[in-house]
């Protein structure tokens, strides 16, 4: 079966970007997933293009998880970061998440070279170091507690230090989680006032 224009777009952008330095890392490759085990660690990788592409207007994101076995998580059952018990898209690793999509026009070697590039750089800034840190739970909740989202705090929190039993790291997860809150709340309030 021949591959749309855009299907083929982001197969290229992805085989250069993400594909050599996740192939660095170990991981393994199936169609657009990427999965590494190293012991009771599961990390995984996954691209998934908008259910609505066509040529002149494509998007994708991309995933990043792990489920960590020995704090009760269960063996991912799908590929790549869908079947991981904590994941994020990239754009959901900044403090303040928005949900983004790379888009590009498949005819427009402009936009493809813009998609490319914005992947490159938020990769490197958010991805590659996320995908790092899940290699295990502590190094996870120290990312989190120098970097996360208040909802990616209050995950992990749930999710990782809890069942990890680290008390000092779960009491810094959830100062971490009300910070953000508390300043979100002021922020609206301030936004408020101004009208």
């Amino acid at each position: 079966m021949t591959k749309s224009p855009a299907a083929a777009v982001l197969d290229s952008i992805v085989a250069h970007v993400l594909a050599p330095d996740l192939k660095s890392m170990g991981f393994r490759k199936k169609s657009r997933h990427w999965s590494h085990e190293a012991g009771e660690t599961h990390r995984g990788v996954t691209v998934q293009a908008s259910q609505f592409n066509v040529t002149s207007d494509s998007r994708f994101t991309v995933e990043i998880g792990a489920s960590f076995v020995a704090l009760g998580h269960p063996v991912p059952s799908a590929p790549g970061a869908w079947g991981t018990v904590v994941r994020r898209r990239l754009s959901g690793l900044r403090s303040e998440p928005i949900d983004e999509w790379f888009a590009f026009d498949a005819l427009d070697e402009a936009t493809i070279e813009r998609a490319g590039a914005d992947l490159d750089r938020k990769w490197a800034r958010l991805g590659r170091p996320f995908l790092t840190a899940l290699q295990s739970p502590q190094g996870l909740c120290d990312f989190v507690c120098e970097t996360g989202s208040a909802e990616l705090a209050l995950e992990v929190l749930d999710r990782v230090a809890v069942p990890l039993g680290d008390e000092a790291r779960q009491s810094q997860l959830a100062r971490i989680a009300a910070d953000r809150a508390a300043a979100r709340a002021a922020a609206r309030a301030r936004a408020g006032s101004d009208r």
